[in-house]
């Protein structure tokens, strides 16, 4: 586990965790914990009863129930002496009472911690107690917490825990009301037993969608053919990964991962020589081990790697050659953002087709298509004071934001266009930054420049001078995903 990602037990001094989430106010005088809202009947019949030492009326089979309200100093019973505790519950017939000996709440009443060790629990808090079991390192629900004493649900109920070994307790967690955070799996995604890409992979995941109720950073508690696990949508196979036998010369030792990420578990290393490969992307290599089993190597020129790779320091604007330009008519209609002139930028894939998930070979020149359409009534008429410029950025993968690395002008289009026309215009990128360097294989932007300023005339009218701020339009950006050699 990642020494940065952890909460050390040393810095923790908790005076009591407050719960707002799942609760309401005690009528009692209650001072640990406040009242659920619900309680969750996980008994197969659990009794129920007119009063605290009541009537036994009839039994509720599993179920979420309301709660009115609770016997006085319950939190206390439950959370010291680990007593039964009563609670008056809505039911179609009234409010009636139940005594449970570990109650369980919604999720969302709960605190939940993250251990990275297998750690021991006790009946009570008081040191040199003799260990009531273990846990192994996995995400437990804290009921309650004081002096950095933890009382967690077990399968014995509520014990007391003092983790003697680094903690995640920043978890965050969705109520029964909310629906979790939703997220797709682009790749091939491993699946881990804790959220650290140097933990053990227990087995990987189609590309799909899932919905979390858990989660801590980019990192989501799902449910998944083997049970719960932690899954990263950042962290998975290279998007352009291609099936293909390949061999592979390493010139020096090469680091063998259980994945294709720097931060996976190391299974060992490679010394100097060719080995076959079954598939590749994004500088991966994966590889059949007799004694690995399969596993991957990074391996990447130096002048190829994006790790090496140092953008400009400046980036200074360069006149774009238009290779291609046509115009074509449209009905106007709805879906526009700027007017009278809405702004297009798009990126053609090796065919010459308009593609946001195509590849384009390394080094070789992307097809970059302009647009603008006059999306008024009248016609319009360019002044050549109108110039429109196309920055190109590189994305990080891990923060997604981005670097300028190269950026273009294109000269006023100084044409006429009538009500509905498109004006295209078509050029290519070299794929080399603004100081002549090759960039290296990843996800790029390109994106029109703005706020900027467009001038023309309208029909008829060409002696008043008009002017539109562009801010925003439909397609203002596009992706450009550039594949390792």
């Amino acid at each position: 586990m990642r020494k940065q990602t952890l909460t050390l037990l040393s810095a923790i001094l908790l005076s009591g965790l407050v719960f707002n989430k799942g609760v309401h106010a005690a009528d009692s005088n209650s001072t640990l914990l406040p009242l659920p809202i619900e309680l969750v009947l996980n008994e197969q019949l659990t009794p129920v009863y007119d009063s605290i030492e009541g009537q036994q009326l009839y039994f509720a089979s599993p179920q979420v129930v309301k709660v009115g309200g609770a016997e006085p100093g319950w939190d206390r019973k439950l959370i010291q002496n680990h007593e039964a505790v009563w609670f008056e519950i809505q039911t179609s017939d009234g409010d009636r009472w139940v005594h449970l000996q570990n109650p369980e709440f919604r999720e969302d009443f709960y605190q939940h911690i993250l251990l990275t060790e297998k750690e021991s629990f006790y009946n009570d808090q008081t040191l040199g107690s003799r260990s009531a079991g273990s846990v192994s390192p996995q995400l437990l629900r804290v009921l309650y917490g004081v002096d950095g004493n933890y009382l967690i649900q077990t399968w014995l109920g509520y014990r007391w825990m003092r983790p003697q070994h680094p903690i995640i307790d920043d978890v965050q967690t969705y109520g029964a009301n909310s629906s979790g955070m939703s997220f797709e799996l682009t790749t091939t995604s491993p699946m881990f037993d804790s959220p650290d890409t140097g933990s053990h992979v227990l087995g990987w995941l189609a590309p799909q969608w899932f919905t979390s109720k858990i989660v801590w950073n980019d990192w989501y508690y799902v449910d998944t053919w083997d049970g719960p696990h932690w899954v990263n949508p950042k962290v998975g196979y290279p998007a352009d990964l291609r099936s293909e036998e390949t061999t592979l010369r390493l010139d020096e030792p090469a680091i063998v991962y259980e994945h294709p990420n720097k931060a996976a578990r190391v299974l060992g290393s490679l010394a100097p020589q060719t080995i076959n490969t079954f598939e590749h992307g994004g500088g991966w290599h994966h590889i059949h081990s007799s004694w690995l089993g399969d596993s991957w190597v990074y391996a990447v020129k130096q002048d190829q790697d994006p790790d090496a790779y140092v953008p400009p320091t400046k980036v200074e604007v360069k006149p774009i050659t238009v290779v291609n330009s046509s115009k074509m008519m449209t009905e106007l209609g709805s879906g526009v953002r700027n007017y009278p002139f809405d702004l297009t930028v798009l990126v053609k894939n090796e065919a010459g087709n308009i593609s946001s998930e195509a590849f384009q070979p390394y080094g070789k020149n992307v097809g970059i298509q302009f647009t603008i359409r006059n999306v008024s009534e009248e016609s319009l008429t360019l002044q050549s004071t109108t110039s429109f410029k196309i920055d190109i950025s590189r994305r990080n993968t891990i923060d997604g934001s981005l670097t300028l690395v190269w950026s273009g002008q294109i000269d006023s289009l100084d044409g006429k266009l009538a009500s509905g026309e498109i004006h295209s215009l078509d050029f290519l990128w070299d794929q080399k930054d603004s100081a002549g360097k090759q960039v290296p294989f990843g996800e790029y932007s390109v994106e029109i420049k703005l706020p900027m300023s467009i001038s023309y005339t309208k029909d008829g009218e060409k002696g008043t001078l008009q002017r539109e701020d562009a801010e925003s339009a439909m397609l203002t950006s596009f992706p450009l995903r550039i594949r390792a050699e």
